[in-house]
């Protein structure tokens, strides 16, 4: 997924994107691609941490920005959905994929950005994000 110059989740894919769906192996599970999705993603947002706090800090004060921002999620969960379906997921478990993804990446950044205490990489956000839907699907 490609960031804007800003250094914010843009709303489509980037050939970037494509490169990493393209480097998953074939036999890869849809959590290993979405993973190895968000890993790059992540990877490339982490040394941006307090250009994006003061980014976020913004468009938390304008209700057009922050419908923008879901705008752009949904076009991120859209286009996952897409490369999810072409390895072979079926529709509504690629959508189902695709959205828990995005969702979960939305609240790791949102916790991220917000919370001057957190030092943890964003990815190991994500995945502790991931954790909690298991546990809490397990219930």
């Amino acid at each position: 997924m490609r960031t804007t110059a800003g250094g914010s989740p843009a709303g489509s894919p980037s050939s970037g994107e494509s490169r990493t769906s393209a480097a998953v192996p074939a036999d890869a599970t849809p959590y290993e691609t979405i993973l190895a999705g968000l890993k790059a993603l992540t990877g490339a947002l982490q040394p941006s941490r307090e250009r994006l706090v003061l980014r976020t800090r913004i468009i938390r004060q304008s209700p057009e920005l922050r419908e923008r921002e879901l705008v752009n999620l949904a076009s991120w969960a859209a286009a996952l959905t897409t490369i999810l379906c072409a390895r072979g997921l079926g529709p509504m478990d690629a959508v189902f994929a695709a959205e828990t993804a995005t969702t979960t990446f939305r609240v790791a950044f949102e916790r991220w950005t917000a919370e001057p205490l957190v030092d943890d990489a964003l990815f190991e956000l994500v995945q502790e994000g991931f954790t909690a839907v298991e546990r809490f699907l397990r219930r």
